[in-house]
């Protein structure tokens, strides 16, 4: 017979596998130990309550202070690449000959663009300068990048003047990172004019593609900038869970597990 745990042990490892994981959910978390979704719930509450975890619609995650930034454009690189490499493929694969698509200043974005270069006519609009500089190195693509003012930690271009210069192009496919992806907030994330940027990129594309590891799936940001209704594809990783997919598939969006 399994032995019981206390609710105190309990405690230590939930926050253990939030703190090695970076996010958590109750599904996961009742399978692991062999308890009750209600017994997990009430564990994260109470956690919630002792300001150690944020609690998510089915699950949670780390506690965001409120001068909580962005990492750094290197420190994110090295987060989840294996995932981020298996989804930056998948996208990749489908952007066709001829197609104008926008790539944000992601990491998973730039994973993308290193898939491309079997496309021919290609045109990228982006925002980010990793990107702009990998496209330095592949000849035929033609290369847009918004403009704006440099956030150097994020290697990315942000601010509004680009908004007129968007008005002239039919985007074909928009692919979109963010912060946290929820079925209330929609795509969110933690910089407001990076929410901004995305947000004028999505307005001007025919369809949007939601690209992300499932680390990212259940987290809030502190900007919204696309409801769920908005995205059309979601690409994420096999670590999705059935809960999220059940929510998102209920509401008409399409998953491709990379």
């Amino acid at each position: 017979m399994k032995t019981r745990l206390y609710p105190e042990e309990r405690h230590r490892i939930i926050l253990a596998a939030l703190e090695r994981e970076g996010r958590i959910s109750v599904e996961d978390l009742s399978r692991s130990l062999g308890i009750s979704q209600v017994t997990i719930r009430n564990d994260l509450q109470y956690l919630a309550s002792k300001n150690q975890l944020t609690r998510t619609h089915g699950g949670a995650i780390p506690v965001l202070s409120s001068n909580h930034t962005d990492l750094s454009f290197d420190i994110r690189l090295g987060q989840h690449s294996p995932e981020k490499e298996r989804i930056g493929r998948v996208a990749a694969g489908l952007v066709k000959d001829g197609d104008v698509i926008a790539l944000d200043a992601s990491t998973t974005a730039l994973s993308i663009a290193r898939n491309l270069h079997h496309v021919a006519d290609l045109t990228v609009i982006t925002n980010g300068l990793a990107i702009v500089n990998h496209f330095l190195e592949v000849p035929g693509v033609t290369v847009i990048q918004t403009g704006g003012f440099l956030r150097r930690e994020a290697l990315s271009f942000v601010g509004l003047p680009f908004r007129r210069m968007l008005e002239g192009f039919h985007i074909n496919k928009a692919f979109i990172s963010a912060r946290g992806l929820t079925l209330d907030e929609g795509l969110a994330e933690l910089n407001e004019q990076e929410g901004m940027v995305k947000r004028e990129l999505i307005r001007y594309s025919k369809q949007v593609i939601a690209v992300m590891d499932s680390s990212k799936i259940g987290l809030a940001g502190l900007y919204p900038f696309a409801d769920i209704h908005s995205i059309h594809l979601l690409i994420t990783d096999s670590r999705i869970s059935s809960e999220f997919q059940d929510q998102f598939q209920q509401v008409g969006l399409q998953i491709i597990i990379a």
